[in-house]
Parts: structure tokens; C-alpha cells; sequence
């Protein structure tokens, strides 16, 4: 008898907690005040308000297109829940995308059956693992080499850099926001509940039948965590060098220096000016048959063919410098270091060129003179510059022009004699206007202006002198050094660029 009491009880209160959620929303709905709101609520929760109730007609409920919460109406202008507009013309495009994507188009490998399936299941983690991959996928339709998720207080900003420029994409819901970065923190296994440092991690993707590395990095910010994707294509063909964009003159004097039996190439810019694109494009057109090539990198970006390539694993202890020393007891004709950041891989790297081998690396440097003065800066001595460095590339990225959507630039003539271009070449200069086929942006794709310092005797002396960044820049252009401006130059005198998008990327001396 008490058991049966309990068990009634117990099926009383359940349906009087239903009864009040029912009453919560139906109320929400109408927009009460919060005073108005608790009153009606206690009233409609007494016996006689609830008799009227549950008798007053047939309950019918809607969904919220965006959060997907139970409503009695669609007749009111926003969700009481996710504040969403309830008007089918104001409707979230995030939404629309959404519900259009197949989610098993994208395919996180190795992941989904491991740390996806820790986290606590519900509508709201499905939801965000469903947005998650569309923004993936969306990502990889548009060809971008980076996304960015950003807290800022109010909202998730969700951008994609696509030819170098950053281009805003649509606001997810409120309801799944908080979600999304847990979710893709679970899929690159970092810890979902550390919030509190940065950190990185890497996913694996297929869409498309395309296989798609991504390096995920975290910081934490006032509002939240950050997140950048660093959108690897492993499959993506490489370029060859003849369509790197240099000119002829470039491309010939690089090519000359991989002929040599030993030192060292250097390429140099900022971050994603394409160093990495040119080190891959010189390996691929030396014969990787008849010699012993290996790269220490992080990550591997592209898989190259012949090629023996190691990613860096700290946590292994594999470093540029652990790795560079393990690589030179694998006897290696030619070597690629990813990048050298410290004296102990600089050390190593010019030590292995003077002792027979031909190694490529990179460095963060504004140009190509600047390298020398950076080696130094980190300890290497000036004589063990001049005697391994063979030839310095300096390299960046600029949009190229809409050819569909050309126009004439007019810059004006101020701008002309700033930069020493004379005047009856005003009309030369072209940029995109912007049409359908560009986005309407004006650009399309993007082309690399470059310099080459090729080492001489006359270098050789000044470094050893500990000469001046301005002065080996000097002797450099006496030597027949064309800078990047001037290769830049060139190529907006063609209309393949425009002058203001070359005078914003590359500096002019």
C-alpha cells in the first residue's frame, strides 16, 4: 500500500512539473513583465486556474526554426528562448545553411568514435557538431586557408581568410554558440575543460574525397576562447616554380643556386607570405632519385614524392634542432629545416651546409638582407654567414586583379613621385572594379613579388665586417638586386596587380 502511494505520488508530481512547464512557456510566449510574468504563473498554477487550463482547448505546438524549443505560436515577432526573428524573411542564413547540409559529407577521422562520444550527449551537442563541420565544410568550399572563432562578448564571429583577406561569415544561433568551441576543441583532442591557457592541437577531415589536415590553436581572451584553423590541404597540387610569379631573371638565379652541392638557401617574409609554397616547389625539381632529400617540419603541409618528411613532436622531444641532428645521420644529400628559430637549430643548419650538404630553411625577416643581420642577432658569427649562406629569397603575397572586372586605377600624381614611378605611366595602372565572378571584391587569386640576394665576394667581406643592414642592402642593389617593390612595380605595370594593393603589402625603400 505505501508503495503504491509513493509510485502515485510520484506520477502527480511529474505531472504537475509538466503542467508548469507548460504554463512557464506558454506564458514566456506573451511577453509578460517579470512581475505580471510570476503572478499569472501562480494563479494558472492554482486548482481553479488550472481546471481552466487544460480545458480551455487542444494544445498545439510549433518549433523555433533556430533553437528548435517548443512554442504555441509562430505569430510573434522573436523566440522567447534563443531570441531569434520568427520572420521567414529575417531568418538566420547560419540557420539555412544548416539545414541544408548533409553532415556525413564531412567526416572527422578517428575522432567522432573517441573524443566526440565523451562529451555529455544532447540536442544542443549533435546541433554543434552538425555546425561545426558545415563551417568546415563551407570553409573548404571557398578554398580558405584559415578560420577564426571569436568571442566578443556578444556573439561568436566566425571569419574566413581566403587570398590574404579576412571575410566575415554568417553568426550562428545563440543556442549552439557556447557549443561550438568545446566541440571542436573535442575533435583536435584538446581538453574540453581547460579554458585557462593555450593551446594546439590538429584534426583530420575527409569531405569531398579529399583529405584535409587542420591545425587548431586556442587562447583565451576576456570573453572566451579564440580559435584559429590553419587549413592544410595535403592533396592540393604543388606549384611549380615557374608559377610562383617571378620573373625570369628570379627564377633563374634560384634555380642556379639548387644546382649547388652544398649551403644554404634561405626564404624569408612573414607569416603566410608563401615561403613554405617555394622551399616545396625547389625540392620537387630536384631529382629526388638520385639524392637523399629529408625535411624536418611542423607541420608537414604537403606530402612530397621521394621525400622523406618528419613533423616535429615536442612531446616526443622531437624538435627542429633534435630532429635536424637525428637527419644528419641518415646520410642526407639534401635537407629542408621547416623553420629555424633558435641559435641551436641555426647552429646545426650552417654547420651541416659547410660540411657538404645543400639545406633550405626559413625566416621571419621584412627582406632579404635582414636575414643575415637576424642570424646574427641570434648568435651566429658573421664568418659562418658568409660561408654558408649561397642565395636569400624574400617573398610576398599580393591579390591579383578580377581580369573579368579591370578598370582603370588613376592613382593620383603625389602617389606617383612617392614612389619614383613617372608620371606617363599613370594610365597603365588597373585594378578589379568588382563583379559576380570576384565576389565582388576585384581580386582573384594571389601571385608573389620577390628579391634574390645572391652572395659575392663583396657581401661576403661586409658581413664578415659586421656591415649595416643599410649597407648590405646598398651593396646588394649595386650588385644587381631588383627588390620586391620593384618586382612589384613591374607586375602592376602589366594590370596584374593595383598599385594601392602592392603599396599595402610590400614595403618600399
Amino acid at each position: 500500500m505505501v508503495n503504491f502511494v509513493i509510485i502515485i505520488v510520484i506520477l502527480l508530481l511529474t505531472g504537475w512539473m509538466k503542467i508548469l512547464g507548460w504554463v512557464d512557456r506558454d506564458v514566456q510566449a506573451k511577453g509578460l513583465p517579470d512581475r505580471e510574468y510570476w503572478d499569472t504563473l501562480v494563479f494558472l498554477a492554482g486548482p481553479v486556474g488550472l481546471f481552466m487550463y487544460l480545458s480551455k482547448h487542444q494544445r498545439k505546438t510549433f518549433k523555433c526554426p533556430n533553437c528548435h524549443k517548443k512554442l504555441l505560436t509562430l505569430d510573434m515577432p522573436t523566440c522567447p528562448y534563443c531570441k531569434a526573428s520568427l520572420n521567414e524573411k529575417d531568418k538566420n542564413p547560419f540557420i539555412d545553411l544548416l539545414d541544408n547540409f548533409d553532415e556525413n559529407s564531412l567526416r572527422v577521422t578517428g575522432k567522432e568514435e573517441s573524443s566526440l562520444l565523451m562529451m555529455q550527449d544532447s540536442q544542443e551537442k549533435r546541433s554543434s557538431i552538425k555546425a561545426v563541420k558545415m563551417i568546415l565544410a563551407e570553409a573548404l568550399e571557398q578554398g580558405a586557408t584559415d578560420i577564426h572563432l571569436e568571442p566578443d562578448g556578444k556573439q561568436l564571429r566566425i571569419r574566413f581568410r581566403h587570398d590574404g583577406a579576412l571575410k566575415e561569415f554568417h553568426t550562428p544561433p545563440d543556442d549552439i554558440q557556447t557549443a561550438i568551441i568545446p566541440c571542436l576543441k573535442a575533435m583536435a583532442d584538446l581538453d574540453v575543460a581547460e579554458r585557462r591557457k593555450p593551446m594546439d592541437g590538429r584534426m583530420q577531415v575527409n569531405y569531398d574525397k579529399r583529405r584535409t589536415d587542420i591545425r587548431v590553436s586556442t587562447s583565451p581572451t576576456i570573453h572566451g576562447e579564440k580559435v584559429a584553423l590553419r587549413i592544410l590541404d595535403r592533396e592540393k597540387s604543388l606549384l611549380d616554380i615557374s608559377n610562383l610569379g617571378m620573373n625570369k631573371e628570379i627564377e633563374d638565379l634560384f634555380k642556379k643556386t639548387l644546382l649547388s652541392p652544398q649551403g644554404m638557401v634561405l626564404a624569408t617574409g612573414p607569416t603566410g607570405s608563401g615561403k613554405t609554397t617555394s622551399l616545396y616547389a625547389a625540392l620537387t625539381i630536384i631529382d629526388s632519385t638520385a639524392n637523399n632529400i629529408m625535411t624536418i617540419e611542423d607541420p608537414v603541409e604537403y606530402q612530397l614524392e621521394g621525400v622523406t618528411q618528419i613533423p616535429i613532436n615536442p612531446r616526443a622531444e622531437v624538435t627542429f634542432a633534435s630532429g635536424l641532428r637525428s637527419i644528419l645521420r641518415q646520410d642526407p644529400d639534401i635537407i629542408m629545416v621547416g623553420e629555424i628559430r633558435d641559435r641551436e637549430t641555426a647552429d646545426i643548419a650552417i654547420h651541416a651546409a659547410l660540411t657538404g650538404h645543400l639545406i633550405f630553411s626559413s625566416l621571419h625577416t621584412n627582406d632579404a638582407v635582414r636575414a643575415i643581420t637576424r642570424l646574427m642577432d641570434i648568435g651566429i658569427e658573421p664568418y659562418l654567414i658568409s660561408g654558408s649562406v649561397l642565395a636569400i629569397l624574400a617573398q610576398r603575397l599580393v591579390r591579383l586583379n578580377c581580369p573579368h572586372c579591370l578598370i582603370s586605377e588613376n592613382p593620383s600624381d603625389e602617389t606617383l613621385m612617392q614612389y619614383k614611378i613617372p608620371l606617363e605611366k599613370k594610365k597603365k595602372f588597373l585594378k578589379g572594379k568588382g563583379c559576380e565572378l570576384c565576389g565582388f571584391t576585384g581580386f582573384t587569386g594571389r601571385t608573389g613579388t620577390f628579391e634574390i640576394l645572391i652572395m659575392n665576394d663583396s657581401l661576403r667581406q661586409m658581413i664578415d665586417a659586421k656591415a649595416s643592414a643599410v649597407t648590405l642592402q646598398e651593396e646588394a642593389i649595386r650588385s644587381g638586386m631588383r627588390t620586391m617593390f620593384d618586382d612589384g612595380i613591374e607586375k602592376a605595370l602589366q594590370g596584374k596587380v593595383s598599385l594601392a594593393e602592392l603599396t599595402s603589402s610590400v614595403e618600399y625603400h
